[in-house]
């Protein structure tokens, strides 16, 4: 049996500071049991509700966002977000198989393609699971057959478009650097 690779978990920046998960669940408790802190935290203390939630938030993974004051702000927040998460998503596409950078833009930024591609990609997946050596070498942790596994299977449940649409995504979603 060999041993998982458990990597940590980045930290979360509140304040001008990296927060872990543990450190914001002891600064919590901490003031949860400062009775002084609790009172003027029922008493309607914005500050210190703010800073609870903050801490609260972190210490469950998600990093606090100031209140929206405008509908940009609404906006700029929504876009943070969908960047995190497409990041997250790529950082776990990595983690499961040997992508290339261009793979997982066009996995996670959803780039459309042609059916008749689509069908070739339901096709190719339905071939692999048909071939025994091959579901044998997947089930065992072969990286090469999981590689073809999720890229088949994540090609199948892309959306379809023309080529016009491709080549509207490719000059709005360019590959970064």
């Amino acid at each position: 049996m060999s041993e998982t690779e458990v990597t940590p978990e980045p930290p979360i920046y509140w304040n001008g500071q990296p927060w872990s998960r543990e450190s914001a669940a002891a600064q919590r408790q901490e003031l949860a049991n400062n009775a002084d802190y609790v009172r003027a935290l029922l008493d309607g203390d914005v500050a210190k509700q703010k800073e609870m939630a903050a801490l609260y938030q972190i210490e469950r993974g998600v990093a606090p966002t100031p209140r929206a004051s405008s509908a940009e702000d609404v906006e700029a927040q929504m876009q943070s977000r969908a960047q995190a998460a497409a990041e997250q998503h790529g950082a776990a596409l990595r983690a499961q198989a040997d992508f290339t950078d261009e793979q997982i833009h066009t996995i996670v930024g959803q780039r459309p393609i042609l059916a008749d591609e689509r069908q070739w990609h339901i096709n190719q997946l339905n071939r692999l699971k048909q071939d025994k050596e091959f579901v044998r070498r997947y089930l065992d942790g072969d990286r090469d057959a999981g590689l073809k596994m999720r890229l088949h299977t994540a090609a199948s449940v892309l959306p379809i478009g023309t080529l016009a649409d491709i080549e509207r995504w490719e000059a709005a979603n360019p590959l970064p650097k």
